[in-house]
């Protein structure tokens, strides 16, 4: 028998692979943690209550930090293209899926922002304030020239928080925001942020940066019957 131990870049924890009759099997233990570091158990030990607060709090840091991006290009109205105050499917977060997760068991946030800049047709030194801001907090990135007109930038700003800015050459240019990912149940949350959101608080097509839909509170009461898919919140 072969064994090999594996530590994963996407979590602290690590994964034993062994092989035998040609076959490998994957063992995963109870450490590997989301972006939170936060292990599994620890999270489903948590109240409901408790799980719900750490979503808005992990809505309000994406928020914040899109804000403080787009700012950068512009201060003026940017249109929604996905809201992120819902949680997505940690199977497909932009980070990679935490090892042994499953569908019901982990999400991510993701919120993009874009704006229609004069004249703008995807030059590589409109990303240049961009640039400019993740070299002054001292972030990582890649910069991806995609086409002659398409040039994209990531940036990890260090605590499983992602963004990503476009230059296109249609002339709009998207800022994104990628959190996690993070243990909990995407849906089970999705249902708990439904029942306390009004349906009429995401009629803005266009906000300034900064201006988002409020997180509610937990013990906020019900105003909707839990019956909408809140995936493009």
């Amino acid at each position: 028998m072969t064994v090999v131990l594996l530590c994963l870049a996407a979590s602290s924890g690590c994964a034993r692979a062994e092989k035998e009759n040609g076959e490998v099997g994957l063992m995963l233990t109870d450490e590997v943690r989301d972006a939170a570091g936060l292990t599994r158990s620890e999270v489903e030990r948590m109240p409901l209550a408790q799980q719900f607060a750490l979503l808005g709090e992990r809505y309000d840091r994406s928020q914040d930090l899109l804000a403080e991006a787009q700012r950068r290009v512009s201060s003026a109205g940017w249109k929604y293209l996905t809201r992120g105050m819902a949680p997505e499917n940690g199977l497909f977060s932009p980070s990679g899926a935490l090892p042994g997760s499953g569908g019901e068991d982990s999400y991510y946030l993701g919120a993009d922002r874009a704006i229609q800049l004069d004249g703008a047709v995807g030059d590589p030194a409109d990303l240049d304030p961009v640039l400019a801001y993740f070299d002054e907090r001292g972030w990582e990135y890649q910069v991806n020239d995609v086409a002659e007109f398409h040039h994209e930038v990531y940036a990890d700003a260090g605590d499983g928080y992602l963004l990503e800015y476009r230059a296109q050459a249609n002339g709009w240019y998207v800022m994104s925001v990628y959190a996690g990912p993070f243990w909990g149940s995407d849906s089970v949350l999705t249902a708990e942020l439904s029942k306390r959101t009004l349906d009429e608080a995401f009629e803005d097509e266009f906000t300034v940066p900064g201006v988002r839909v409020p997180f509610p509170a937990w013990d906020e009461p019900v105003v909707n019957p839990p019956k909408k898919n809140l995936s493009d919140r």
